[in-house]
This record gives structure tokens, C-alpha cells and sequence, in this order.
């Protein structure tokens, strides 16, 4: 073998392993570019996700504030009924705050709670007329809040 032959088989050599790192490299950062392509899908999936989940709690925390406000108004009347006027009345600021702070509240709602704010429970023997009142509110937050 001469040394022009060996410098040729060396050359070859070279260039043969050469081609197979560069196409190794090739292969590895299109697998790296396709992990991170997906990696970055994952996270946008994540985030969607995560988002959609705060709305839907936002969503149920308002019907749990609502529930709430619809519980106190129905305590209220009993103690209007048992004449625990200022326990009442408490009741009534308590569904006031409940309709205040649930996320989504219409206008109706906001009325709903403008009307309890401004209700002051008269001290008197005969509660007929509160207790209607109250019983009022009941069925106008029930028809605002249906089943399902």
C-alpha cells in the first residue's frame, strides 16, 4: 500500500464519519425542536386549561354566593317568625354582602341587593307585612337562580 492510498482511505475515512456526525446532529435537534414544539403545545393546553378551570370556579363560587344569600332570607324570615328582629335584620345585610360579592351578578341582582340594603326591619308585634317582603325577595332570587 502506498502513502497516497492510505491518505485517500484516511480522507474517505473522514469524510464517511464526518456525514454520519452531521447527519446525527441533524437528526437530534429535529427530535429537540420536535420535543420542544410539543413541550410548548403541552403548556398552551396547560394554561387553556387552567383558565378554563378558574372561570368554571369563578362560575360556581357565584352560585355558592347566591345559594348563600337565598339561605339568610329564608333564616331571616325565621327569625322575623321567632321576633329576633336585629337577628333579622343581620340575616339580611348577611345576604346583602352574599349578592355583593358573587362574580357575574346582574342587575337584577344588584337591585335585588340595593333593595335589602335599604330595608330596615320595623320592631312591631304584627311582622305580616316584613315577612312578605322577605318572602318577596325569596321567590324573585329563586326565579333568578334556575334549577341545573
Amino acid at each position: 500500500m502506498s502513502g497516497k492510498n492510505i491518505a485517500i482511505g484516511v480522507v474517505v475515512a473522514l469524510a464517511a464519519a464526518g456525514a454520519a456526525y452531521g447527519a446525527g446532529r441533524l437528526q437530534g435537534n429535529a427530535k429537540v425542536e420536535d420535543a420542544e414544539r410539543r413541550a410548548a403545545a403541552a403548556s398552551s393546553a396547560s394554561a387553556n386549561a387552567v383558565t378554563n378551570a378558574n372561570v368554571f370556579v369563578d362560575i360556581e363560587r357565584g352560585k355558592v354566593a347566591r345559594l348563600e344569600a337565598r339561605r339568610r332570607l329564608h333564616l331571616a324570615i325565621v327569625a322575623l317568625d321567632e321576633k329576633n328582629f336585629g337577628i333579622a335584620q343581620d340575616h339580611l345585610g348577611a345576604a346583602r354582602s352574599q349578592l355583593a360579592g358573587a362574580k357575574g351578578a346582574d342587575s337584577e341582582l344588584q337591585k335585588l341587593g340595593s333593595e335589602l340594603e335599604a330595608f330596615k326591619i320595623p320592631t312591631a308585634d304584627d311582622v305580616t307585612e316584613p315577612r312578605k317582603k322577605i318572602l318577596e325577595w325569596c321567590k324573585r332570587l329563586d326565579a333568578l337562580m334556575p334549577p341545573g
